[in-house]
């Protein structure tokens, strides 16, 4: 029997904040509507990190930082996860058309570099 937890597919959906935690119990957030931990590195959670998920809900409405289309592209080659990549996307849902293959490519390219390193570490060897 493993240890992972079972959820229903798709369920992180239905949240507006998702945060990994590591072994190190480190968090980066996989998801994130707030757009107060997007884009950041790890941190170790905190009260000040409860704060502000606090303050962020008492204000009510979703502050999106507005963002041209240039600096989302510079935003999705920056995404190194399909999770992040994913983020972004529905963050900007009037992008999401204009925008398409930008993040159709980025997403080939991690998932690609994603099964060099599984390769990688079957094989016991580096890929050039």
């Amino acid at each position: 029997m493993g240890l992972k937890g079972v959820q229903r597919d798709g369920i992180d959906y239905e949240f507006t904040l998702v945060f990994d935690l590591n072994t190190n119990l480190t968090a980066k957030a996989s998801k994130d509507r707030t757009q107060l931990f997007f884009g950041k590195p790890e941190f170790i959670p905190s009260e000040e990190t409860g704060r502000a998920i606090l303050q962020w809900c008492n204000i009510g409405e979703v502050q999106i930082q507005p963002m041209t289309e240039s600096d989302l592209l510079k935003s999705i080659d920056n995404c190194n996860t399909v999770e992040e990549l994913n983020a972004l996307y529905n963050t900007y849902p009037m992008y999401q058309s204009s925008l398409q293959s930008a993040f159709t490519k980025r997403k080939h390219e991690i998932n690609r570099t994603l099964l060099a390193n599984q390769q990688t570490k079957s094989n016991g060897t580096h890929a050039r």
